[in-house]
């Protein structure tokens, strides 16, 4: 069955488009920003005008995990300095017609939204909807709740490195995940372990710190490392060379 259509009522060149019913009254221009219709006025005095609703934004695909739940939604958006960001948003937030949750993610990531009740409920149907403004169904892409493999995919919270399916990381969580990167492998194998040749004890740390994602692939139990000793003689730093594998502590950034 074919997707039900409507016209735009408008000037000459709105007449011609088709949308989807989904996504009545909003379109995209060409620079990727979205504009809303709103009707201004009573009556015979009445008049259609766009507005400007938000900034550029796209919903790239539909997003699920392995067992088809916690789906969601994989969003775009570009700042104001041209950066361009992807959220994996869950569908739980479109629960709240307000949208006070995903409004929230939207601003931070550098998004430009209007405001008003009209606005509000013309981006929620555009999140809502399951389509794209030809009508043609959103792209899917599995969504990992957690951190870690999936398969012969490793989840991280910026990326996933193996597999050849598309995954992202999805969650409801405010927390910001430990994981990050900060650099290249380059500046780090210069900066961090070349000067730890020759130091047992740092080498043997920085080995567990990748040893620990191993373990799964290759079917063996996990162990621990207990460094003692007295109070000034390396125990921290040996530490945070190994945390620098996943990020390091904020407080520790350079590493």
């Amino acid at each position: 069955m074919s997707k039900p259509n409507f016209r735009l009522v408008g000037n000459d060149s709105e007449r011609e488009r088709v949308t989807p019913v989904s996504l009545a009254g909003i379109r995209r221009l060409p620079d990727g920003t979205l504009e809303h219709r709103i009707k201004i006025g009573k009556g015979k005095d009445s008049s259609i005008r766009w507005v400007p609703l938000v900034s550029e934004i796209r919903v790239l695909a539909l997003t699920r995990d392995t067992e088809n739940l916690n789906w969601g939604r994989l969003i775009e958006v570009k700042d104001a300095d041209g950066q361009s960001h992807r959220w994996a948003m869950p569908a739980a937030h479109l629960a709240n017609e307000r949208g006070e949750n995903y409004r929230q993610t939207l601003l931070s990531l550098g998004a430009r939204l209007a405001h008003g009740p009209a606005a509000a409920n013309a981006l929620h149907r555009y999140l809502s909807a399951i389509v794209d403004f030809e009508g043609r169904n959103l792209p899917r892409v599995r969504a990992a709740t957690r951190l870690g493999w999936h398969g012969n995919h490793f989840v991280l919270p910026d990326r996933v490195v193996g597999g050849s399916d598309i995954v992202v990381f999805q969650t409801t969580s405010e927390i910001r995940a430990a994981v990050r990167s900060k650099g290249s492998l380059e500046e780090w194998r210069e900066r961090v372990a070349k000067l730890a040749e020759g130091n047992t004890r740092v080498v043997l740390a920085i080995s567990a710190a990748f040893a620990g994602v191993l373990l799964g692939p290759l079917h063996m139990e996990g162990a621990g490392i207990h460094f003692r000793g007295p109070s000034s003689t390396g125990k921290t730093t040996t530490l945070v060379v190994a945390g620098s594998v996943w990020g390091g502590p904020s407080d520790h950034g350079d590493l």
